[in-house]
């Protein structure tokens, strides 16, 4: 090896093997199956329940099936799952089937699962319950690259179920691969899904029951968020727009030059764009290196003169969330452990006073008794 190549893999390395310690680990504790969302005979011995709501762009794993796989459908479907948590749960986890068994007393268990029609979407979320504010809201969550299907519903639960939102949640679910190797082919997966998240999306905000619909993109995901809100100015749907508060990005995984031609296009929001980050985000530093990149959106330095003078200029809020401790290797999930903050964000809509930090643009610090600070 020449120098070059050889610092390139002396820096490397260490994250590459961390990437298979990680495989290794998953691979040990089988990583669940379709079978996961076979419905339970009955809920008996189960803790809470959820209902939540999916708009996906993957095709059905089989005709009538109420598993979607990694193929790309040519049209967006929808259904609705109720999901029991386990009376154990453990905040930020995913209790999972142990040997493809389901049981309700000590795992994840789809309860009910329905399709819809795209009327019958958009009903069920229109009349959802009201707030104690008075407000009725929904919020969608975007996932990132390597989820399957079934680990996008449960990890969909296990948010509404430990944040305690009391709005309709909406997943949206693009066809990724849920591997390890496919990041590629993630990354067009999320390309092939701006028109049916833009679709969602419009549905959503055209409900005139809902006050607000929030929208929220993680890793990947966050990308495939930040690209749809371009198309929908591009194309001059600026009432949907209008409607989407609050946007937040967690861990995005985006290129600091992209993300700026993005932001250029999608103007200023109300309450600002939130982006919550990590300097020390493993998983975003093996990205940037793969894209042959200095950095990635999310996991910038919120003490860097240069990052608070950008946040500033392109009037987005950036939050810093490495105080948070989650259990993982590579720091990604932060977003897991931030449920005061979320519920905070979430609730910082047009109606709150300006000198509320989450209505501010310029950046943040999460700090250990979870109150966000000028840094």
């Amino acid at each position: 090896l020449d120098l070059a190549t050889a610092q390139y893999f002396r820096a490397f390395l260490p994250r590459l093997l961390a990437i298979a310690l990680c495989a290794v680990l998953a691979a040990c504790a089988g990583r669940p199956g379709p079978e996961a969302l076979v419905a339970a005979v009955s809920a008996e011995g189960a803790g809470k329940l959820v209902s939540i709501y999916v708009a996906t762009t993957r095709k059905a794993e089989t005709k009538d099936s109420q598993v979607s796989g990694v193929g790309r459908a040519v049209s967006l479907t929808y259904a609705r799952y109720v999901i029991s948590l386990p009376p154990g749960h453990k905040q930020s986890q995913i209790e999972w089937p142990a040997g493809g068994a389901v049981n309700p007393a000590t795992s994840f268990a789809v309860i009910s699962a329905a399709p819809l029609s795209e009327a019958a979407f958009a009903a069920a979320v229109a009349a959802t319950p009201k707030l104690e504010t008075g407000r009725r809201v929904a919020g969608v969550f975007v996932h990132g690259y390597n989820n399957t299907f079934q680990e996008g519903v449960f990890r969909m639960a296990q948010l509404v179920a430990d944040s305690g939102y009391g709005g309709a949640p909406v997943l949206f679910s693009w066809p990724s691969k849920g591997a390890l190797n496919g990041y590629l082919a993630d990354r067009e997966a999320a390309t092939a899904s701006r028109d049916g998240l833009a679709q969602v999306l419009g549905l959503l905000t055209g409900l005139r029951s809902l006050d607000d619909v929030g929208l929220m993109g993680h890793s990947m995901g966050g990308w495939l968020t930040a690209e749809t809100l371009r198309a929908l100015r591009l194309s001059g749907k600026h009432s949907v727009i209008a409607r989407l508060r609050p946007v937040v990005l967690a861990a995005p995984d985006i290129d600091l030059d992209v993300f700026r031609s993005q932001i250029g296009v999608i103007g200023t929001l109300n309450p600002p764009l939130t982006v919550l980050v990590s300097k020390d985000d493993g998983a975003l530093s093996i990205s940037a290196r793969l894209a042959a990149s200095e950095q990635r959106l999310g996991n910038v330095d919120v003490t860097d003169a240069h990052v608070r003078a950008a946040a500033a200029a392109l009037n987005i809020q950036v939050i810093d969330i490495s105080s948070v401790a989650v259990d993982d290797p590579l720091h990604h999930s932060r977003y897991l452990g931030s449920y005061r903050l979320l519920r905070e964000i979430a609730r910082s809509g047009a109606d709150k006073p300006p000198e509320n930090p989450l209505r501010q643009a310029g950046t943040f610090v999460l700090d250990t008794v979870g109150a966000v600070v000028n840094p």
